[in-house]
């Protein structure tokens, strides 16, 4: 668990998995509906985030626009294409708090104004701004989950 601090106006200071939940394979937990997210999070003590704690751990301090600054760079993150990767690889897709891969690799369901939020992007796209609805399911790229400690 990170603990990012927040002046961005999103929500206070939350904690937050610094990586994707994994698969049996290793590879981070994808294909999940924000159901069954609910639950593989409580199964480990924890629920999911709700979005204005997703928006406080990828912006952090200063609002920034993506994981690591505010100035896109090219395959940074993993959001180049051919499907997700093993979390932490995209070594320079970290927060300055130490979270990894917000932005790109897979979605990640949120508890937001309608459930089933999904934010930071898929293999294909990242930023923090980005967010959709779960049931669009983005080519199979939504659906990764990421806990969060109750409160």
């Amino acid at each position: 668990m990170v603990a990012v601090a927040s002046d961005s106006g999103h929500d206070r200071a939350v904690c937050i998995d610094r990586l994707e939940r994994k698969g049996a394979d290793g590879l981070p937990e994808g294909g999940l509906s924000f159901a069954v997210a609910e639950a593989v999070c409580a199964a480990d003590g924890k629920r999911v985030c709700g979005a204005s704690e997703w928006m406080t751990a990828c912006t952090g301090l200063g609002a920034r626009r993506w994981t690591y600054g505010d100035a896109y760079v090219p395959g940074r993150c993993m959001d180049g294409g051919g499907g997700p990767r093993l979390d932490g690889t995209a070594s320079g897709c970290v927060t300055p708090e130490g979270v990894a891969d917000l932005a790109g690799n897979l979605w990640e369901c949120s508890r937001g104004a309608s459930e089933g939020e999904i934010h930071g992007g898929g293999w294909s796209f990242s930023a923090c701004m980005g967010q959709g609805r779960a049931a669009a399911r983005l080519g199979g790229q939504t659906g990764g989950a990421r806990n969060r400690t109750p409160s």
